[in-house]
């Protein structure tokens, strides 16, 4: 099979010598040449259709593992239930969207921009052609491309996995939700910190279980990675 290459406006994919496809918005035509002869056949737009829903992983970077900078206790665990959850929208040809921290701010503690630490880990590696989105702030949002990303997918429902559950994945499902997206938080594909207020030490299990309910109040779907359903697009 010979790649894809932009021609115009168009994706031009060429099977052999015999198949060419010529996608144009949702639009699909296909010629098949047999002994010289060509056969065309046309599919109304709108009878081709891709999955509505992207898998967004929220900063699985090094630095919050056991050997980085800022250690979450339970990143390992979640980090391994979001690689089942790539795996599977990988499966279903669903989009995959990686969001990779970088910090801006003078002295950052961790994520330092060029470090091993704010490399995306090796676990949930983003494979080649997925979308990588840089972002300096809680908000996946704010000052990324991920909104126009997202929308030249054509996307409505977003699955939430990642770290911290009490920064980002938090503050992105909130934004998430204001935009008008169906979201659902993969609970146990997330991983909080330990939090301190006055003289009172916040366990991160506990943290995690707050938020997570905070969530799910505000509009959030909370569930477990098993039970995650991707919607199923009728080709």
């Amino acid at each position: 099979m010979h790649l894809g290459r932009q021609v115009s406006g168009f994706l031009l994919v060429a099977y052999d010598l015999s198949f060419l496809a010529l996608f144009m918005s949702n639009r699909l035509l296909v010629g098949l040449s047999i002994l010289g002869e060509t056969t065309r056949v046309f599919i109304k737009a709108g009878d081709f259709k891709m999955s509505k829903t992207a898998l967004i992983v929220i900063d699985i970077q090094n630095d919050y593992f056991s050997d980085g900078a800022f250690t979450l206790p339970a990143m390992e665990t979640a980090a391994t239930k979001a690689a089942d959850l790539i795996a599977k929208f990988r499966g279903e040809g669903a989009p995959v969207i990686h969001i990779q921290h970088i910090m801006i701010r003078p002295n950052p503690p961790f994520f330092l921009p060029g470090s091993f630490g704010e490399k995306i880990a090796a676990v949930v590696k983003p494979d080649a052609g997925e979308h990588i989105v840089t972002k300096n702030y809680p908000n996946s949002f704010r000052d990324t491309a991920l909104a126009a990303t997202l929308q030249g997918l054509d996307i409505s429902n977003l699955v939430i996995v990642g770290a911290m559950t009490n920064n980002c994945v938090a503050a992105t499902t909130r934004a998430a939700t204001d935009f008008g997206y169906k979201v659902t938080v993969a609970h146990d594909a997330c991983a909080a910190a330990a939090l301190k207020f006055q003289d009172t030490t916040v366990p991160s299990d506990m943290v995690h279980t707050t938020f997570m309910a905070a969530l799910g109040m505000q509009g959030a779907q909370v569930v477990a990675t098993a039970d995650v359903v991707l919607d199923k697009p009728e080709n």
